[in-house]
């Protein structure tokens, strides 16, 4: 992931998080490996940790509507970025 890239990326997967659709079985992979990236990169200089804190707590709001490993991924996640807030 680029720097340059990662706001838009983020902003525009948060948004689309913003629709329960997007927690379909479907997309749910590529849900979970985009939220991994975020994870991964947004305490890294020059990453935004805010649009990456956006985005965990969408999925987080939405994790019910995941299958149980995925929920669980999520709420991990969510508990190992918390512990990075500055």
């Amino acid at each position: 992931m680029e720097e340059r890239t990662f706001p838009s990326a983020c902003a525009e997967l948060t948004q689309w998080c913003s629709d329960q659709r997007a927690f379909s079985t479907y997309f749910e992979d590529n849900l979970l490996s985009a939220l991994q990236v975020a994870v991964e990169n947004g305490t890294k200089d020059g990453f935004d940790f805010t649009l990456a804190h956006q985005l965990i707590s969408a999925c987080f709001t939405h994790r019910k509507l995941l299958s149980k490993n995925s929920a669980f991924i999520v709420e991990k996640a969510k508990k190992q970025y918390k512990r990075t807030l500055p």
